[in-house]
């Protein structure tokens, strides 16, 4: 038996922007991993300095969301509070989550073309799957003008939206 419910709508915009939050969180994941393996034998006390330029940078203490290989750094001097105190930073004030962090937006504006252009590139790959001579037409149709009406829907969506 099937769970669709024909009353429910697909939310296209949405299902896009979990997508896209989804591969911005891999590839931050991805950039802590290489930072801890590049930085494995690093001394604290060049993590610390790390942490006094993040700080300079954000002009705030970071908490460990906001800082490629937070985590890292949190695990190697035991905790996040002592990171700080080495670093002669302030404790931080309020915790942060990271879809709220500079880092996190940065990552989301490589992230979100790069979805797009897969996107689009998938469906160009379908259409051309296509093995029917009676559609050679309609798919060239459908390349030339489907793709372009489709960016102009979501952005017509999007203005909307932010309006």
């Amino acid at each position: 038996m099937s769970h669709f419910n024909p009353n429910q709508h697909f939310d296209v915009e949405n299902w896009r922007d979990q997508k896209i939050a989804q591969r911005t969180k891999d590839a931050l994941a991805a950039r802590d991993a290489a930072f801890a393996e590049k930085h494995a034998g690093t001394p604290l006390r060049e993590l610390a300095l790390y942490l006094a330029r993040c700080a300079r940078t954000l002009r705030h203490s970071p908490a460990p969301c906001e800082v490629d290989g937070g985590a890292f750094i949190e695990q190697r001097f035991g905790s996040w509070d002592a990171a700080l105190r080495a670093a002669c930073l302030p404790p931080t004030r309020m915790t942060v989550k990271l879809n709220g962090t500079a880092r996190y937006r940065k990552e989301r504006s490589v992230q979100e073309p790069l979805f797009l252009a897969e996107r689009k590139e998938k469906k160009r790959q379908k259409l051309l799957a296509l093995d029917v001579p009676e559609l050679e037409e309609l798919k060239a149709c459908i390349l030339q003008y489907g793709l372009e009406i489709e960016q102009e829907n979501l952005l017509e969506g999007r203005q909307e939206t932010h309006v």
